[in-house]
């Protein structure tokens, strides 16, 4: 009888546990590293959303200013590079906010501005946040106006905050809400002036002496339904002579008191106070009789408005282009040929004079007369 005796093999379990604690403290070492990164990536990104709050509170305060008096003392105290020190209460890290804006420029028209926020963080670099704006010089009172609707429901602001109707030049009657210019009447001892509507643009008043806001209820202003019709007369070089002399008749009226006034004279240019070359402007007033059957509300008129000179033969030889949008001049804006029913004051209706019939088949000029004075 055979007897086998199996022998044990002491000690491989140990082996096998040490190669597995090998390998498990590389994983370990490598997700070690892994958390630190992670920890100072938090943290960085934890910073970095602070210095960038911080810069945008700072660009904030240089964007506030009552005034352009302030403004400008922000500004001049800016220009230098600017910084402060901020000791953050949440992160644990210190800040170096600075700021500086460029040099004045001519006109003012605002600054560029920089703002840096710098630190340092756990592992010793360098950090920067940095933003870069531009500061208006506006004053705070026009942005804020635009916000504020106007009588007709509007934020669209219109020159002088009044109707558009009414002509630039006209002056505001303080304490009211009505304005007025003076009104040719060729007798500069006794002058006229029209009040308008600065909601309607429509003229509410005549008056024989200046309006204040005093005398409007007063037997110097008179209640008077008018509207003005307004534009330019230009032409080439040869037609200065003859734009001199225009005047501006009326022709086909209806629902017309009268005979409308019409005052030609030198052109301006409204922001310089320059005369225009080879150009005129006329306004003429006219005060309709009848109420728009439509509205039952608005008076109307409907009529005419061609360009003749002194004498028959002061415009022989040339053509009168007459300026619209498009080729469709059935709305009374358009300067048709003929107005239809007018419940408002126009203006921009302006004329061209050329001896070159070629000249008003150009957009957007459309011709109406020629020489003979056919149409």
């Amino acid at each position: 009888m055979k007897i086998f005796i199996r022998k044990s093999q002491h000690g491989f379990a140990l082996i096998e546990a040490l190669v597995a604690l090998l390998v498990m403290s590389f994983g370990m070492l490598a997700v070690a590293g892994f958390q630190i990164n992670l920890s100072l990536n938090s943290d960085v990104a934890k910073q970095r959303t602070e210095a960038t709050r911080l810069a945008q509170q700072k660009m904030e305060q240089l964007r506030t200013f009552d005034n352009l008096t302030t403004y400008a003392n922000i500004m001049v105290s800016s220009t230098s590079a600017t910084e402060e020190t901020i000791t953050s209460s949440t992160s644990n890290t210190i800040f170096t906010r600075s700021w500086q804006m460029t040099t004045a420029n001519t006109p003012d028209m605002g600054r560029s501005i920089y703002v840096t926020v710098a630190w340092t963080d756990r592992s010793g670099t360098a950090e920067r946040v940095r933003l870069f704006s531009h500061i208006s010089a506006t004053d705070p009172a026009l942005n804020g106006s635009l916000f504020f609707p106007l009588p007709d429901g509007t934020i669209l602001r219109r020159p002088k905050n009044r109707n558009i109707d009414i002509p630039i030049p006209a002056i505001s009657i303080s304490r009211t809400d009505k304005s007025y210019i003076e009104w040719p009447t060729g007798d500069t001892h006794n002058p006229s002036y029209l009040v308008f509507s600065d909601a309607s643009g429509d003229i509410v008043q005549k008056c024989s002496t200046l309006p204040t806001a005093d005398n409007l209820d007063t037997n110097a202003c008179i209640r008077f339904d008018g509207y003005l019709l307004s534009g330019y007369i230009t032409g080439g070089a040869s037609q200065v002579d003859m734009v001199t002399r225009i005047q501006v008749p009326f022709e086909s009226q209806q629902y017309v008191s009268g005979t409308p006034e019409c005052s030609v004279t030198s052109a301006f240019d409204q922001t310089t106070g320059a005369a225009i070359s080879d150009t005129k402007s006329y306004i003429c007033l006219i005060q309709p009789t009848d109420h728009d059957t439509n509205a039952n509300t608005a008076r109307v008129w409907s009529g005419r408005v061609d360009l003749e000179g002194e004498t028959n033969t002061s415009l022989a030889g040339t053509y009168t282009c007459r300026f619209s949008t498009n080729a469709n001049t059935s709305d009374n804006d358009d300067h048709p040929a003929v107005y239809s029913l007018v419940d408002k004051s126009l203006d921009n209706q302006n004329f061209y004079i050329t001896s070159n019939i070629d000249d008003c088949s150009a957009a957007p000029r459309f011709w109406h007369r020629t020489n003979s004075g056919t149409f």
